[in-house]
């Protein structure tokens, strides 16, 4: 078979598995990157203060193997009160220990992992032991308004696929 009939039958069967999974599975959420992602994935949304409040810690709340953080309108975009405006946001990531400060335009994602694979957990809830020790969640990023003005952001957490590496 020729190199063009087989990349032609390859994308083809990309394509059927595609439309299949788009139109045989409906509540299968997509993520920014037009990946599928694993059913119900957990979303949070969380306030964050102006610019001359405090940061705000985000942490992990399942064995996330992907996360996506955006600013959102109240409610996590149920806000029926008028139009939103987004503020944009400030961030700075915990595996960087808090150095760099990044600005983020309104509607721009924090990505926080690989969105295709998954193949890894970047975050896992805390939790106590039976001892009495307590075992923190991990921290993602420390989030606050690129303005004076409070805000919202909307914190989208995908599982860990099984057999990932903790």
């Amino acid at each position: 078979m020729s190199m063009m009939k087989v990349l032609a039958v390859s994308w083809f069967r990309w394509l059927l598995n595609c439309i299949f999974l788009q139109f045989a599975i409906p509540n299968v959420q997509t993520n920014t990157s037009g990946v599928l992602n694993q059913q119900d994935p957990k979303q949070r949304v969380i306030a964050i203060n102006g610019s001359a409040g405090a940061q705000v810690l985000i942490t992990a709340s399942i064995s996330a193997g992907y996360i996506e953080i955006v600013e959102c309108a109240p409610n996590g975009g149920t806000y029926g009160g008028g139009t939103f405006t987004g503020q944009g946001l400030n961030y700075q990531r915990a595996d960087e220990n808090y150095v760099n400060t990044y600005g983020l335009p309104p509607g721009v994602v924090i990505p926080i992992g690989d969105a295709i694979a998954k193949n890894r957990c970047v975050g896992m809830p805390g939790w106590t032991y039976p001892d009495g020790s307590v075992r923190p969640a991990t921290p993602l990023v420390k989030v606050i308004s690129a303005t004076g003005t409070a805000t919202q952001i909307l914190v989208t957490e995908w599982r860990c696929r099984a057999g990932a590496g903790h």
